[in-house]
């Protein structure tokens, strides 16, 4: 099976979450879960001490000729109905002090992410390339009542709700939409610190400090960091390591000192459809 090279931050791994993160996120390499445990023993040692961030001193506003690109962005039903109610605002953020919560990134994709980098001095393109509209292969059947929609980019968003296309005596024709997931750059400011996570985007904000730009746009929330994700998820730093006087850092992944090699098994997400029927009787109405 092939397998998806990454940067790992291991420094941040909790003792007892390192078997579970092992098998859960299927690292390849290290090749043992031992030799894993191990790995992750020796980066303690690395990216120790506090460090001084910009935090909201980093966060300006959207340059005024992206004004009818936020005007676009807004009117669209996924901004006002999962950003809007949270408060997102948008903005143009520095990108040295971001703080990551995953503890890896897909180096391979970040390369590719680099080549789709528009010219510096762009805006408007730069601002399609940081809140990018997903997209859906087309779909393969299943049989005759199923079909499955395969994202090598884990892209795959919902779907709309079961609709009555038309209906006649003779037959009812029913309708669904399978929709992508707006890839948009969404970052946290943590209430209690000023400091500044991301919550979707790694991925593209660090493909954009690897061709060594300073900024990114984005769409801004703040909220406490237990807010910010399941941290259940043993993918993913705990609060008091986000909010900590020396929490991981976007850079951290370009920096040899820090960062280690690892790899996992490639996988591509799926979303699968089938129609299942029942027929049955039900009381007549009086």
């Amino acid at each position: 099976m092939p397998k998806r090279l990454g940067l790992g931050l291991l420094h941040w791994i909790n003792p007892p979450e390192v078997r579970p993160l092992f098998y859960a996120a299927s690292v390849t390499t290290p090749a043992s879960v031992d030799r894993f445990a191990a790995l992750c023993r020796e980066a303690q040692a690395k990216a120790v001490g506090p460090v001084a961030l910009a935090g909201t001193g980093g966060i300006q506003p959207l340059p005024a000729g992206l004004a009818h690109k936020e005007v676009s962005v807004r009117q669209t039903e996924q901004f006002r109905s999962v950003y809007e109610p949270l408060g997102a605002s948008f903005a143009s953020v520095l990108l040295a002090d971001l703080i990551t919560p995953q503890w890896w990134v897909d180096s391979s994709y970040v390369d590719e992410l680099v080549g789709a980098i528009p010219s510096p001095g762009d805006d408007a393109a730069l601002f399609d390339f940081c809140i990018a509209t997903g997209r859906i292969e087309p779909p393969m059947l299943l049989g005759t009542n199923g079909a499955v929609i395969v994202s090598g980019r884990r892209g795959l968003g919902a779907i709309s709700p079961l609709r009555i296309e038309s209906a006649t005596r003779d037959k009812v024709t029913f309708g669904f939409d399978a929709l992508p997931r707006p890839n948009w750059l969404y970052l946290n400011v943590i209430q209690q610190t000023g400091q500044v996570v991301i919550l979707n985007g790694v991925h593209h904000f660090l493909a954009l400090m690897r061709a060594r730009r300073d900024r990114a746009y984005c769409l801004l929330r703040r909220g406490l960091v237990e807010q910010v994700l399941d941290f259940q998820d043993p993918g993913f730093f705990k609060p008091q390591h986000l909010s900590s006087v020396r929490p991981p850092l976007l850079r951290d992944y370009l920096d040899a000192g820090v960062a280690d090699d690892v790899a996992v098994r490639a996988v591509d997400q799926f979303m699968r459809f089938a129609v299942q029927t029942e027929i049955g009787f039900v009381p007549q109405s009086d």
